[in-house]
C-alpha cells in the first residue's frame, strides 16, 4: 500500500498542457482511476493536435498528480473528459480548480459552452462539476463499463 501524502499547499499547484514527459504518469493516473485507461499511444496522439487540449495539475515539485482533456467540438464547445486526481492528493479542492482553469482556456480560445460526461455513481465528481456551473441535462444509459453505469450528460451554458 502507498504511503499517504501530506495535505498539499493548494498555492503549490500548477496546470499546464500535458508535455511528453508526463504521458508515465498520466498513464498511472488513468489506470488508477479508470476501468478503461487511455492506451500511451492516445498520450502521445493527443499532444500536437489541435482539436484537443490534455492539462496536467502538477505539484511543488513537477509531480502529475491530476489531468483533464477537453476536445474542441462544434465550433463553440467543448467537451471535458479524463478528470482525475491522484487519489493521495484527493479532497483538496485540486479538481474543481482543474475543471476551473480547464473551462477559462477553453473560453479563452472562444469557447462558449461545455459539457462532459459523469458516472452517474460518482457522487464526489458531480458535486465538482455542479460547482463549476454544470447541470445535468441527460443520461446515457449504460455508458460506462467495469461496472456498467449510466452516464450524466452534464452542460455549462454560456450567460444569456
Amino acid at each position: 500500500m502507498r504511503e499517504k501524502r501530506k495535505r498539499t499547499d493548494v498555492d503549490e499547484i500548477r496546470f499546464r498542457k500535458l508535455r511528453q514527459e508526463d504521458i508515465d504518469e498520466a498513464i498511472r493516473l488513468e489506470t488508477e482511476n479508470f476501468s478503461r485507461p487511455w492506451p500511451r499511444h492516445a498520450f502521445e496522439e493527443v499532444i500536437p493536435k489541435k482539436d484537443v487540449d490534455y492539462y496536467v495539475a502538477v505539484d511543488g515539485k513537477d509531480n502529475v498528480i491530476g489531468t483533464a482533456a477537453m476536445y474542441l467540438v462544434a465550433g463553440d464547445e467543448g467537451d471535458l473528459m479524463n478528470i482525475s486526481v491522484d487519489r493521495r492528493y484527493r479532497n483538496q479542492g485540486i479538481c474543481s480548480r482543474m475543471v476551473d482553469y480547464v473551462i477559462k482556456q477553453g473560453q479563452a480560445e472562444g469557447l462558449l459552452d461545455f459539457t462532459l460526461e459523469g458516472r452517474a455513481g460518482n457522487a464526489a465528481a458531480i458535486r465538482v462539476y455542479e460547482k463549476n456551473g454544470f447541470r445535468t441535462e441527460g443520461v446515457r444509459p449504460g455508458y460506462y463499463e467495469d461496472p456498467e453505469e449510466d452516464a450524466l450528460i452534464m452542460w455549462k451554458r454560456r450567460q444569456t
